[in-house]
């Protein structure tokens, strides 16, 4: 019965605050270094100044129509332009949405606008498609750095990973037993005595062509 709520029930405003909370701490996460950003969202969005405006009944629907704002605003200035234009869309329809939620509960005195059934219904779907819209920008800000990084990996990377390979087969981490039977059994084949001759003598197309060889011998054995 605790889960009920009475219409005169005065509304629990902690889930709100906890989500509000949520969204400011992810949009800092996506700029760790960007101080300034951090401190004004930490200063407009101060939980617990809410906690404390919201118990004493004045965190009215205009209220938390403006933080709701603030926070795509500045979530639109982290996005990419295409998603910034597709954001601010979605929040056009949902702003309208909102206004006339608000208006049901004007109380025509020019007084605060309480949280009508009809607002606080529109309130998961729009936490919801904020969390969505962050995680995409996540995503995005991700492959942007990977971009950045593929010329240098491309440059790089088949060196990094031939040092490390080198460590750990001198560390005895990898064991290339299997390897060297491989090359053993075609080595000894009465085909490769020629081109092993040759390679010996420094003929780089016939060390090129043993390890074509080596390879054909090694696909056509069993795969495990």
């Amino acid at each position: 019965l605790r889960d009920f709520r009475l219409k005169s029930d005065p509304l629990d405003y902690e889930p709100l605050l906890a989500l509000l909370e949520d969204v400011r701490e992810k949009l800092i996460e996506l700029t760790p270094r960007s101080k300034d950003l951090a401190a004004e969202l930490r200063t407009h969005l101060d939980i617990q100044l809410l906690g404390q405006i919201a118990h004493q009944g004045l965190l009215d629907a205009v209220t938390i129509h403006g933080l709701l704002a603030f926070l795509l605003e500045r979530l639109m200035a982290l996005q990419a332009p295409c998603r910034a234009a597709e954001t601010r869309f979605w929040f056009s329809g949902i702003d309208v949405q909102a206004q006339a939620a608000m208006s049901e509960g004007n109380d025509g005195q020019g007084g605060s606008t309480k949280p009508t059934p009809a607002f606080v219904a529109l309130l998961p779907s729009v936490f919801k498609t904020i969390f969505e819209r962050i995680n995409e920008t996540r995503r995005d800000i991700a492959n942007a750095h990977v971009e950045m990084l593929r010329p240098y990996l491309a440059q790089h990377g088949v060196v990094y990973e031939r040092q490390k390979f080198a460590e750990r087969l001198r560390e005895g981490e990898v064991k290339l037993i299997h390897t060297q039977a491989w090359l053993h059994d075609v080595c000894a084949s009465t085909e490769c005595v020629t081109q092993l001759t040759l390679v010996a003598q420094g003929d780089a197309q016939a060390h090129c062509a043993l390890l074509a060889d080596a390879l054909m011998c090694l696909l056509r054995k069993p795969v495990r």
